[in-house]
């Protein structure tokens, strides 16, 4: 099993013109093992859900005698805090997908399109709290996925619901505003084990 590293954001507000047609914006920190990078959230990004970051982490087995690959996921979501609360029915949609590249753009394969059941669609998000998933459960035939196979990288992402009650406006800092992407690489032990 792999787990994508979780980075930590710290939340300040903007106290000068540094940033330009920014003023009152939001700077995101971010820590990690390189140091800080700011990101400047321009103010017309205030009162919507705006997604940083999501972790994940899955574990697959064989079923017998069908041989369907049965997988259990969990994931965390983590938003600025200058996120809006969001209280209601089918919010959240998380997709899981077969990719070629280390992202959302690229040629895909297999594709679940909402992961999470009915009950996890509806987590509301408080003061941008994470939002945590666990033992998502379902089939995955992830045997074209692999170093030397049709796709190398399991990849998820994290939007708002298709039709959300009430309706919000999500962003990311991605290069794909709409949805936030992580993806693992994936590749079989000289075993043969499979290893997420």
């Amino acid at each position: 099993m792999v787990m994508v590293t979780l980075r930590v954001w710290k939340l300040s507000y903007c106290t000068s013109y540094y940033y330009i047609n920014t003023i009152g914006c939001i700077v995101e920190e971010l820590h990690n093992s390189t140091g800080s990078l700011l990101f400047c959230l321009k103010t017309e990004k205030l009162g919507m859900v705006i997604a940083l970051d999501v972790d994940f982490s899955m574990e697959v087995q064989r079923s017998w005698p069908d041989m369907n690959y049965q997988f259990t996921l969990n994931a965390t979501v983590i938003f600025s805090e200058a996120s809006r609360d969001v209280i209601g029915t089918g919010l959240w949609k998380l997709s899981m997908y077969e990719s070629n590249t280390n992202g959302s753009f690229g040629e895909h394969g297999n594709r679940i399109a909402q992961v999470l059941p009915t009950s996890e669609q509806s987590k509301p998000l408080i003061q941008g709290r994470p939002l945590k998933f666990v033992n998502l459960r379902g089939q995955f035939d992830i045997s074209a996925i692999g170093c030397d196979r049709e796709y190398r990288y399991l990849c998820v992402d994290f939007t708002k619901g298709e039709r959300p009650v009430p309706d919000f406006k999500f962003t990311s800092l991605q290069a794909d505003e709409t949805k936030i992407t992580a993806c693992v690489d994936r590749c079989p032990d000289k075993e043969g084990k499979i290893i997420i």
